[in-house]
């Protein structure tokens, strides 16, 4: 967990790092300044990842059943980008 909640933090001065955090956090931005509702950046990246590693799955596999999904998952996991791990 302190690994994910140090890539949602940042000094001004600094940048916000990586371009797939940067351009995360301005996304929950204008999300959160459009709305009542609270940003929730742990969660709210969660469901991107998934959303996108799925998303990412079923066109390289063609396929949409859970094994074939699954098995592509496994063997490219290292490659995938998402903002969890991002840096």
């Amino acid at each position: 967990m302190p690994q994910t909640f140090e890539r949602f933090t940042y000094c001004a001065s600094a940048g916000v790092g990586s371009p797939i955090v940067s351009d995360f956090i301005k996304k929950v931005q204008i999300y959160a300044n459009s709305t009542t509702a609270r940003a929730d950046y742990f969660n709210i990246a969660n469901g991107y990842d998934s959303v996108y590693i799925f998303k990412t799955a079923i066109e390289k596999t063609g396929a949409t059943d859970g094994p074939a999904i699954a098995s592509w998952i496994e063997q490219h996991a290292n490659e995938m980008q998402v903002l969890s791990a991002a840096r």
